[in-house]
């Protein structure tokens, strides 16, 4: 008898544990890139000081699969095995599914659905694919000539007339949004990845100055004050 009520005992300690297992809120995002044969990829979460990494393999269903029972997570980055590629999901507790699909080729474009932040950068990067793929193509190949020592190459295409015209169409789109979206942190991420280039004097500073408040409190609003103050004052010192 004292067998059976032990095991008994034994049942339910394991059905509760499951329950609470089960019950426990938890962020789920799966990941699924084209043009990415590697079989591993790099995550870093950051909950609070703390930064969580990790590394992942490619499931049976060719996709990666990332979870974490830390609610307090703010932001998950995906990190490609080679190339530096990265992409930056921000978990929303209201939305704990989150999917990540897109081309890995081009880290910045991949769009992320799950939450309102990431939401809202999907959609402006879907509704501007065409533009935003000319820009990030140019910048690649920026970037390979600087890592390939042809500095003269890259500063030729860094100071070229068609990328200056498309930093200026980047630089436009991106300011039409913010003036559909004034206290959207949305604005200023996109501000961030997109329209922080040097070769544009005052063109930052124009688009800092469509955010309304709460939103001009925001440190990240601050640190691009910054950096834009400091582009002026590079400006000056040239004239």
């Amino acid at each position: 008898m004292k067998t059976a009520h032990g095991y008994i005992a034994l049942c339910l300690m394991c059905i509760f544990t499951s329950c609470s297992d089960v019950l426990k809120d938890k962020f789920d995002v799966s990941v699924q890139l084209e043009n990415y044969s590697d079989s591993v990829l790099y995550v870093f979460s950051k909950a609070g000081d703390t930064i969580l990494p990790d590394t992942l393999k490619r499931s049976t269903d060719s996709l990666f699969h990332f979870q974490t029972t830390e609610m307090e997570t703010t932001l998950i980055v995906f990190v490609y095995s080679r190339d530096n590629g990265f992409i930056s999901v921000y978990p929303d507790k209201d939305q704990l599914t989150i999917s990540v699909a897109g081309d890995a080729t081009y880290p910045e474009l991949v769009c992320v659905n799950g939450g309102v932040l990431n939401d809202s950068l999907s959609r402006f990067k879907a509704e501007a694919d065409s533009l935003l793929r000319q820009y990030c193509a140019y910048n690649h190949r920026l970037e390979r000539s600087w890592r390939g020592d042809s500095i003269a190459l890259a500063d030729s295409l860094y100071h070229s007339d068609p990328y200056i015209q498309l930093q200026r169409r980047v630089c436009g789109a991106v300011g039409e949004y913010m003036k559909q979206h004034p206290t959207s942190l949305s604005s200023l991420y996109l501000v961030r990845d997109f329209c922080t280039m040097r070769i544009l004097p005052g063109a930052l500073d124009t688009l800092l100055s469509i955010p309304q408040k709460p939103l001009i409190t925001d440190p990240l609003f601050l640190s691009l004050k910054e950096i834009s103050r400091s582009d002026s004052d590079s400006v000056s010192i040239v004239q």
